[in-house]
């Protein structure tokens, strides 16, 4: 994998630069990452900062194709080359032949802030004190941006803004979720994973511009984010439970009540996803049991809204990370790419 970074004032040598690497033999069998920068307004700084990104260009990329684009957004004081690897999405890109772009989260080195060492997204509602939030970056926006930034550089990208993506795990959940509340114009259709929406009506989020398809993917025995909602064992965020989570969107994308516990194409190739989950302590939450696999479908535009509920196994990240550490066996990066892949953005067509 060849990592190459590109000046932005000179379209002309980045043009001819990436002819030659994607019809070189050696990178065309390996992908290639371009990392790109982008400004962003900080408000509480009343500057710019400058963000980062990774471009993951599948394998056999074909630039005469529209394609569809992913935006992959990392946890917590982890990073975009991290999330790359551990989610899977580049592989996943590789052989499905998406876009995906591993974006950068925010941070800050100071004494006084310690919690601003860690990259961070600012999800908005409920999202607790980190660098991102604390300088009130508008990440939702710059997902967008990031988005308008690429599809214009049409000499480099074909991409079919009918299908593009969002992905994100933990603090990085958060904010899909705050992405398809606001930019649900622009994104097609989100997974999430170890993380609810940090926003309900309770935090009086604008009205939706479009239904959009929301998966949600969390663990049952998470100690970080509880299913059940609340505080994890860090006391550092504070979330609403899984329940609420889904309730909240079958509401906005207005789901009847009735839902289906399987899907053609999904518990075929996942059989850990039939059956039920129970919980352990059950007075922690509002139900003891459901399916693991919950999928209102009748709702406006097809927006499909889900909730998929597996058993963590990663003793080090106290059932958090369920990126191959479940015990159900699900790739996340197959199975997000399955269930987005199903829908298009009806505005871009």
């Amino acid at each position: 994998m060849i990592k190459t970074t590109f000046s932005p004032q000179s379209i002309f040598i980045r043009a001819a630069i990436f002819f030659i690497l994607i019809t070189s033999p050696l990178f065309a069998l390996e992908g290639i990452d371009i990392k790109q920068t982008i400004n962003q307004w900080s408000p509480v700084l009343e500057d710019y900062v400058e963000r980062e990104f990774y471009i993951h260009i599948p394998v056999n990329y074909d630039i005469t194709t529209p394609t569809p684009l992913v935006l992959n957004f990392h946890g917590y004081a982890d990073n975009a080359v991290d999330q790359a690897d551990r989610s899977g999405f580049n592989l996943k890109s590789d052989e499905s032949g998406f876009i995906v772009v591993n974006v950068e989260g925010y941070q800050v080195f100071s004494s006084s802030h310690l919690n601003w060492a860690g990259r961070s997204w600012n999800a908005k509602g409920l999202t607790t004190s980190n660098a991102a939030s604390d300088h009130g970056l508008d990440d939702a926006a710059l997902a967008v941006d990031i988005v308008n930034y690429i599809s214009a550089h049409q000499e480099l990208f074909n991409i079919d803004s009918s299908r593009v993506y969002a992905h994100g795990y933990s603090n990085g959940a958060g904010l899909v979720h705050t992405i398809a509340i606001e930019a649900s114009d622009v994104f097609a259709a989100v997974t999430s994973i170890s993380c609810n929406t940090l926003i309900t009506e309770n935090e009086e989020p604008p009205a939706p511009k479009r239904a959009i398809p929301v998966l949600t993917i969390v663990g049952l025995n998470d100690l970080v984010i509880p299913y059940c909602g609340g505080f994890g064992i860090f006391k550092h965020q504070w979330t609403y439970s899984s329940e609420e989570s889904i309730e909240f969107w079958r509401i906005r994308n207005k789901c009847d009540n009735s839902f289906v516990t399987e899907m053609e194409g999904f518990e075929d190739k996942w059989p850990g996803l039939n059956g039920q989950w129970t919980l352990s302590e059950p007075a922690k939450c509002k139900t003891t049991t459901g399916p693991k696999f919950k999928i209102y479908n009748n709702c406006d535009d097809n927006a499909m809204t889900g909730l998929v509920t597996l058993y963590g196994n990663e003793p080090w990240s106290f059932g958090h990370n369920l990126y191959g550490y479940n015990n159900e066996n699900v790739n996340i990066a197959d199975l997000s790419w399955t269930w987005m892949s199903q829908f298009t953005n009806e505005l871009k067509k």
